[in-house]
Order: C-alpha cells, then structure tokens, then sequence
C-alpha cells in the first residue's frame, strides 16, 4: 500500500505553478522597466537633482567674478573655494595638451599655477569659461585630499608640488545624470524588485489557495484543518481524483483556486447546479441533504449526499461562503451519511451504483460504462492507500461548526504522513 499523494508539480519538474508565478514576476518587473520608470523618472528628477550639489558656487559650477583666482597653494588653502585661469589661449582636454597624472586609473590634468607651483586637477569641461581678456576661467574649485598615491603619467607626476591634495572642480557634476540615463538607471534599479516581486505573489497566491506552498506543503489552506473536514473530503475523494482539472484528495473543492481551475468551479456551479450565489448554494446543498435525511440507504441517496459535500467544496472553493459556514454544512451533510451508512464500503458501494444509474440516464451505454469503471478503478486504487481517504475513522464524532478549534488529532496523524510529490 502506498501513502496518499497529488501532484505539486507541473510536467517540467517545478513546484506547483511554481513556473508561472516566475514568469509573472518577470512580466511584472518588465512592465516597471520598462513603462512605469520612464513615466516616474520625470517626477523623480528634479528630487535626484535637489540631493546633488551642483548650485551656483557650488564645486564645479561655472565660477562668477566674485569667485577668487588663486595663484598659489597658500591661496588655495586660504580662500576655500577659488577658480584657476590657467596661462593658455584655450583649456583643452589633458590627452592633447596638458602632461598628466593619473590616480587609481583616473586621469588628472596637470595645472602649472602663477607661483610656479605644480597640482593635480579635476576640471569639469562644460563649465569652463572664457573671462573679459579671453582667458580660460575654469569652474569653482577646492582643495581635496588625495586617498592613494599610486600616481603614474609621463614623469609629471615627479613635478608635481604636492601628491597629497589635488584640485577638485568637477564636484557633484561629474557624477550628475541627463534625464535619460537617469530614467534608464532607474529602470535598472527597479529590477532588484524581482525577487520580492515573486515573493509576494508566492506568498499570495498561497494564502489565496491558487498554488499550492513550495515549502512546508501541509500548510496549505485548502487542506483539511480538522477532522471534519478530511471525514467530509473522503466523502468526495472518488469525484476529486478523477482528472484534471481536479487535483485530487483531501482538498477542498478537489482543486486549487488557480485562473483556470476558478474558472471550471464557478461554470460548473452555474451550469450544473444553477448556482450564482451564495444563498442558492447553501439551498442547494440543503435541499440535497434534507431530501435523504431519515430515509432508507440507496444509491441515489449515496449519490446526491456525496454530491451535497462536492457542492459545499466548490462553494468554499469559489468564496462564496467562508470556512465556518462551510464546515457548518459539512457537519450536516456528513452526520446524515454516516447515520444511513455503515461504513466507508458501504458509501463507497452505493455512491457508485448512483452515479452509473447517473451516468446511463445522461449520456449512451458505451460512455457511461468507460466511466462508471474508470471510477470503479479509482476507488480501488484510493482504498488500497494507506493513510488516504478511506483510512479516516467512519465513526468519527462529526458534531458542531468546525473551524480550527475544533477536534484535529486524525486530521493531523492523517497529514503527517501525507506525500505531496
């Protein structure tokens, strides 16, 4: 004998829709790279922006006429802040005619001061100007303390007055944005959303019941939480493990909540009981249940209480009563059948008789006898597994609303040794 499972995972090996929610996410994540950063990165500018200091006498900004020359180091240090004009017709990039100095990889320019002293220097291009001689006047700068002293570059280096300090004139603009790379940036950054994302939907999409957990697997909530409801779950373990879309037993409703699964629940409810509401389901399954309570055993009677606990399942299943109500109508349905019936055989026996009876008034003789055996197979297969529907109790004490409080210890030895493959 085997233990009782159903299948969480899909034909390519992943947990149960597992593959899609990935899929899901990913799509989801695109969606914010794609169209929402591009609409968000205009509000967002201007904030970015705000954080950078890039105003008017700020580090690298173009130096006005109140911004002081220094000629020295002496007056580097003493102004704070000072512009350079360098003794040259134009400033052009270091690579064509300053010699240079680089640092950790990164090129300096090599800046001779009036003093004769030599220093290193950032110097953000854009922002330099062309003062009322025709001299360059190079953006607002300011001493900085140099962090390595792995400078190379043409033998300047040696020349230069001090490796401790270079001129810093490029600031926060150096490392400023366009809009475009700021909105490409952002795109970049929202993909680290991916992975909570998936998270999210896993998590869910499992409070939900539309999958199934990936981990710790009997804590699904469509699983049986009481032994009520694993008693009324073996009712309707032979219509739950006939086939896709159902997944089997001891679900409730026989299946998880996914699109396509809620789909066939709430079309079935319409089409074959009628049933659009929550009032006409619970009539429904009352009607079913009344009908037989007190009467003598039969197969129809098997059929349509079995078929009462089904119609119960798929409410529940479509949200259109909540887990108390549910277990209130399984209370009721479940004491008539086990006060007509002997024992799991005896259900089993006549429910089947009823559905082929069934079966043979609703479609031709061929059809009806392939699937009156298929579930005649079915059932063996069910009573033959340890632990599966069949192995609960049939004198179980089935009284009062359920719920989580109520009587577990079955449920529970049940689930314990319950295969999710």
């Amino acid at each position: 004998m085997t233990s009782a499972t159903y299948t969480t995972r899909n034909k390519y090996g992943f947990k149960h829709k597992f593959a899609s929610t990935t899929i899901l996410a990913l799509l989801i994540t695109a969606f914010l790279v794609i169209v929402i950063a591009p609409l968000a990165a205009p509000a967002l500018y201007p904030l970015y922006l705000s954080s950078l200091d890039i105003g008017p006498g700020s580090v690298g900004s173009a130096a006005g006429q109140d911004v002081p020359v220094a000629r020295s180091l002496a007056e580097m240090r003493e102004y704070g802040r000072f512009t350079l004009r360098p003794d040259m017709e134009a400033f052009t990039p270091w690579e064509e005619t300053y010699g240079y100095v680089i640092i950790d990889d990164v090129p300096y320019y090599a800046i001779d001061l009036p003093s004769g002293e030599k220093v290193a220097a950032k110097v953000y291009q854009e922002h330099v100007t062309e003062g009322a001689d025709g001299r360059q006047v190079l953006p607002v700068g300011t001493l900085r303390r140099v962090e390595s002293q792995a400078l190379r570059g043409n033998g300047v280096h040696m020349q230069l007055t001090t490796t401790q300090y270079y001129v810093d004139m490029e600031g926060d603009f150096a490392a400023m944005r366009s809009e475009e790379d700021f909105s490409w940036a952002l795109g970049k950054r929202f993909i680290i959303f991916y992975f909570p994302i998936l998270l999210l939907i896993r998590v869910i999409g499992v409070r939900r019941g539309t999958f199934a957990p990936a981990v710790l697997e009997k804590r699904d909530p469509l699983l049986p939480k009481n032994d009520l409801e694993l008693w009324a779950a073996s009712t309707c373990a032979i219509w739950a493990s006939r086939g896709w879309p159902m997944e089997g037993w001891p679900l409730m409703g026989g299946m998880h909540r996914g699109f396509v699964r809620g789909y066939f629940a709430k079309t079935g409810l319409k089409n074959m009981w009628g049933v659009t509401t929550k009032e006409e389901g619970i009539a429904a399954v009352q009607e079913l249940t009344e009908e037989h309570a007190g009467q003598p055993a039969g197969p129809w009677a098997a059929w349509d209480l079995c078929r009462a606990t089904q119609l119960t399942g798929l409410l529940f299943h479509c949200r259109k009563i909540d887990r108390q109500e549910m277990d209130r109508l399984y209370s009721e349905t479940c004491r008539v059948i086990q006060a007509m019936y002997s024992s799991w055989e005896q259900l089993a026996e006549h429910y089947l008789a009823g559905c082929s009876a069934w079966q043979h008034r609703s479609k031709n003789k061929e059809e009806a006898d392939k699937d009156a055996a298929q579930r005649q197979r079915k059932y063996e297969q069910l009573k033959n597994t340890a632990y599966g529907p069949y192995a609960v109790p049939w004198d179980m004490d089935l009284r009062g609303n359920g719920g989580e409080a109520a009587e577990q210890s079955v449920c529970r030895q049940i689930l314990k040794r319950y295969s999710l493959r």
